[in-house]
């Protein structure tokens, strides 16, 4: 039961809409199969929550979240990471993809207000945490063919999509 995902832009006028496959991270591999087989809920027992977060780090399969954080964008332009709340609100979107099963989250908005992002992305990723460089690192994303720049106004809309193969 190979489990994968990817992150999807809608382009928000920033960049075309865009799928990126992603890395699921040593650490969020050990996550899932706790959660899934073990029904070790310790990882979202803390309020339930995933966050996506953008960040500039090269990933690797053992990419901490203290190094995404330490390549994210400051909170200039009122950068912040995104919450999907592990519900059917969170989550509305089960499918199958290509005769493969998957769950679709909701679209989430990083909104720059009253600056730019002082950082541009190159890529993103999925946390259970709200910030800061502690907790799980669950996947990290390929890059953007170019890095993206979030300019005061403008909006880069992300959803993250799951997969059971």
């Amino acid at each position: 039961m190979p489990l994968t995902g990817r992150f999807i832009t809608d382009g928000g006028g920033l960049v075309p809409e865009t799928v990126l496959q992603n890395t699921l991270t040593d650490e969020g591999e050990v996550e899932y199969l706790k959660m899934i087989f073990q029904g070790n809920a310790a990882l979202i027992a803390s309020g339930g929550n995933f966050f996506v977060g953008l960040t500039t780090v090269t990933p690797a399969d053992t990419v901490t979240l203290s190094q995404c954080a330490a390549a994210e964008p400051t909170s200039a332009g009122g950068y912040a990471r995104q919450a999907l709340s592990r519900d059917s609100t969170g989550w509305p979107t089960l499918s199958a993809v290509n005769g493969e099963n998957s769950i679709r989250s909701k679209t989430v908005n990083f909104v720059a207000s009253g600056a730019d992002y002082d950082a541009s992305i190159t890529r993103m990723f999925l946390t259970d945490t709200l910030s800061g460089p502690t907790g799980t690192l669950l996947s990290i994303s390929a890059a953007f063919a170019n890095a993206v720049t979030v300019s005061d106004g403008a909006t880069l809309p992300v959803a993250y999509e799951s997969f059971i193969y």
